[in-house]
C-alpha cells in the first residue's frame, strides 16, 4: 500500500520547487494525449489505476487545480509509479479513443455521469470506477488527503481483483 505520508511531503516539495522556478500555466502541464486504450493497457500491465481528470476549458476551479496540484502529481515519481493519469477536456470536440470506440469527450462525460468540473475518476482496466470520485476543488490542503486516499483505495481494489 502506498502511504499518504509519502505523497503529501513529496507533493508539497514538488509544488514548492515548481512554484519557485516560475509560474505554471495549465498549458504547461504535460498530460498524455487522450489515448485511453494505450493507457488502459499499460495500467493493467502495471497494476495501476487510471486516474481520469475531467476538466472544462472555462472552469476556474480546473485552472486552480492545474496550478496548485497537478504539477506535483505529473512531476513526482511516487505518483508516476502509482497511477496512470489522463486528462479529458469536456468541451473539446476532438474524438477520443475509448476502449473500442471513438467518441467525443462529451459522450464520455455522459457515460460517467460527470456533472461538474473538475472531476477525478479512478478506473480499472475495464473502465469501471474502483474508488470514490472527487468532484470540485476548493484548495490543495484537503484535496491531497482525498486524492491520496482514493489512490490507495483504487490500488487496493485492483489488488483484490477489481481489475
Amino acid at each position: 500500500m502506498i502511504s499518504r505520508a509519502i505523497f503529501k511531503p513529496l507533493a508539497a516539495l514538488s509544488t514548492a520547487v515548481l512554484l519557485s522556478v516560475g509560474a505554471w500555466a495549465s498549458s504547461d502541464l504535460i498530460f498524455a494525449k487522450a489515448d485511453f486504450p494505450a493507457a488502459l493497457g499499460a495500467m493493467a500491465a502495471e497494476g495501476k489505476p487510471l486516474v481520469l481528470y475531467v476538466a472544462h476549458s472555462t472552469c476556474p476551479y480546473c485552472k486552480r487545480l492545474e496550478r496548485e496540484v497537478m504539477p506535483a502529481v505529473v512531476n513526482t515519481l511516487a505518483y508516476q509509479q502509482a497511477i496512470s493519469l489522463q486528462k479529458l477536456v469536456w468541451d473539446d470536440t476532438t474524438p477520443v479513443r475509448w476502449r473500442n470506440d471513438e467518441i467525443t469527450p462529451d459522450d464520455l462525460v455522459t457515460r460517467y455521469r460527470v456533472i461538474a468540473t473538475p472531476t477525478i475518476l479512478f478506473l480499472n482496466a475495464q473502465g469501471e470506477e474502483v474508488a470514490e470520485r472527487i468532484e470540485g476543488y476548493r484548495d490543495a490542503d484537503f484535496y491531497w488527503y482525498y486524492f491520496d486516499q482514493n489512490i490507495d483505495n483504487a490500488r487496493q481494489a485492483l489488488q483484490s481483483g477489481g481489475q
